[in-house]
């Protein structure tokens, strides 16, 4: 067993067991375990190589007043812009957003109205906007071509992220349970530009893009220049 391995099962000892169905009230804070995003990134990975979404239900257990997910148990799979999800699969429900170039965490109208209607939290999980892949203009370069080129892998591992939206319309990010200070500065502030895309993504939709425009522009150079100065702290610091 590779050193990684055991700290995935350390990890999982000290979580405890996991369940797909104990009931969530409100909207409680969502962490991710690193077997979750480890998961996570290989499932990702996957649906951008098929070019279809994958959808299911999340293991997860509670710590307090949070909501950890643990693991994905995979129940669909769908085309390139839909994949079916049935409420009964469990307590949070998810799905994939493969290879989209920008917000590609964020939420479409469909998704929010999923949440909705039903009643259950829905994840998904996609290629943050913030990422280095996307930044420099290189996202899933070979990988969305059919390659192997191992730097377009590596960058686009580097870029998965998650997002929740709550049955009343709140959209948070899955934080990472134990993440480093640079990683949680980074995630933190990709969520911001995801979360001000997606806004202007559905308001695209419905007409009402110019009113959001200014407001986009500002909320994307603050969060990015956020996340810029917060790099340039050392390991540690705040």
């Amino acid at each position: 067993m590779t050193d990684d391995s055991d700290e995935l099962l350390a990890e999982a000892e000290a979580l405890g067991p996991a369940t797909l169905h104990d009931p969530i009230a409100g909207s409680p804070d969502v962490f991710g375990s690193r077997a979750f995003f480890a998961t996570a990134t290989e499932v990702l990975l996957e649906s951008t190589r098929a070019q279809r979404e994958l959808g299911g239900a999340c293991f997860f257990v509670r710590k307090g007043d949070a909501v950890v997910l643990v693991g994905l148990a995979r129940l669909s799979r769908g085309k390139a812009a839909q994949v079916s999800i049935q409420p009964s699969w469990g307590s949070v429900l998810w799905h994939t957003h493969p290879g989209r170039s920008f917000s590609l965490a964020a939420f479409s109208a469909p998704d929010i109205e999923g949440a909705r209607v039903s009643r259950k939290p829905l994840l998904v999980i996609g290629y943050r906007t913030a990422s280095p892949d996307v930044l420099g203009l290189t996202v899933a370069t070979g990988l969305l071509r059919g390659g192997e080129d191992p730097l377009s892998e590596r960058l686009l591992r580097m870029g998965v992220a998650a997002q929740i939206c709550w049955p009343n319309g709140a959209i948070h990010p899955v934080r990472r349970f134990t993440p480093t200070p640079l990683q949680g500065a980074l995630d933190e502030a990709s969520f911001r530009v995801d979360r001000a895309l997606g806004a202007a993504s559905r308001a695209a939709s419905s007409g009402g893009l110019g009113a959001l425009s200014a407001k986009l522009a500002a909320k994307l150079t603050g969060a990015l220049g956020d996340a810029k100065r917060r790099s340039g702290k050392g390991p540690g610091e705040r």
